[in-house]
């Protein structure tokens, strides 16, 4: 279970022991545990791993 909060709370999920995709309101991606967002959908996103299992992507 993720939790994300940017100032107000914004999402939480759940990844079925393979991670969690959560998209804040802002556009920026986080991916937890396993899970990646296909390709098509970080565009021209760049990823920042945080830490060995939660990794941020952000755009300019």
């Amino acid at each position: 279970m993720i939790q994300v909060r940017d100032q107000e709370w914004e999402q939480t999920g759940c990844g079925a022991g393979l991670g969690v995709g959560i998209e804040l309101e802002s556009g920026t991606r986080i991916e937890a545990g396993t899970f990646k967002f296909p390709e098509q959908q970080v565009g021209g996103g760049v990823r920042g791993q945080l830490s060995e299992s939660a990794t941020v992507i952000t755009y300019s």
